[in-house]
């Protein structure tokens, strides 16, 4: 699993919360406005996962836009394989982010969102990644999942 986010210290946190997965994560830090940070990374990424099935881009507060993700579609389109993709992203993006979520699912791209509420703990918002990145979960495509800080069960 590739983890994409342009800070570090919030990619390191998120890689920490997936340690328990059964999938490898990876940190990716990616310089806003460094137009060939995605070329890099995706190197990086199949030179040591072989290819990307998934990804989870932590998409920054202040920009609506995917560069990141956009390039990682296209590169999972390419690979012909099952693929999905889950952006996390904050209430104030929640309508972009939806109708990029609409647009970009394919039969072999399946995409989600998560919309991050105010004060959600990184555990509850690597718990939902984790969920929708299960197995039992590959039919969930075109979701728009608001995840908060409740601490109830139900």
């Amino acid at each position: 699993m590739a983890v994409a986010c342009p800070s570090a210290d919030q990619v390191a946190l998120f890689v920490r919360e997936f340690a328990a997965a059964p999938a490898v994560a990876l940190p990716y830090e990616l310089a806003p406005g460094d137009t060939g940070a995605t070329q890099r990374m995706l190197a990086e990424v199949t030179a040591e996962l072989g290819r990307i099935d998934c990804l989870v881009d932590l998409l920054p507060g202040d920009a609506p836009d995917f560069p990141v993700a956009d390039d990682v579609r296209r590169t999972m389109l390419g690979a012909g394989n099952q693929a999905r993709i889950v952006l996390v992203t904050s209430p104030r993006h929640a309508r972009e982010t939806a109708r990029w979520v609409r647009a970009a699912i394919t039969a072999h791209v399946k995409v989600n969102a998560l919309v991050a509420l105010d004060g959600t703990p990184a555990e509850h918002i690597a718990g939902a990644v984790l969920l929708l990145l299960a197995a039992d979960a590959q039919g969930i495509s075109g979701q728009l999942i608001e995840v908060g800080a409740s601490d109830g069960l139900c």
